[in-house]
């Protein structure tokens, strides 16, 4: 894939067509949660349960402030720190995953409501760990951005 280019497709119509929704149905019996009620998700590729880098377009469904339209750089912010919970690579049931920071360098405003990531995380061997995004716009990329983590095993394992 192109790096100027969006990824498989833009977030007209077609982004329901061709992507998986990655619905609350995988998450049965879990309480209100943004993830799963605040941004809608349209996969490209992986999905919530497999494990891997992402391509999934992320929408706002309700605003970052009450009664205002999210900017384009508040959606663009909102979509990048799903960026480690898309691509997570190591069973997230055994796993806490703790982002410290996350920073969004944009090249410009972005355009339209749905933002797209194509996102990886990578892993170290003494509990660090980062998430490495490219971001885009219906026009095509928009920017980047990273995420540092701190990995932990789980005390107790839960399922995902």
């Amino acid at each position: 894939m192109s790096s100027s280019r969006s990824p498989k497709t833009g977030p007209g119509s077609d982004v329901h067509e061709c992507c998986s929704y990655g619905a609350r149905s995988s998450w049965e019996g879990a309480e209100v949660a943004f993830h799963l009620d605040g941004a809608e998700h349209r996969f490209v590729e992986s999905s919530w349960i497999a494990p891997g880098p992402a391509v999934v377009w992320i929408r706002l469904r309700v605003p970052v402030v009450a009664d205002e339209t999210p900017s384009g750089a508040q959606r663009a912010v909102a979509a990048a720190d799903f960026a480690n919970g898309v691509s997570f690579a190591i069973p997230s049931g055994q796993f806490l995953f703790l982002n410290g920071d996350l920073t969004v360098h944009l090249l410009e405003e972005p355009v339209g409501e749905w933002i797209a990531l194509q996102a990886a995380t990578h892993y170290g061997a003494t509990g660090l760990a980062f998430s490495d995004t490219a971001l885009f716009d219906r026009n095509g990329r928009i920017g980047r951005s990273n995420q540092s983590l701190l990995v932990e095993r789980r005390v107790t394992s839960i399922n995902p």
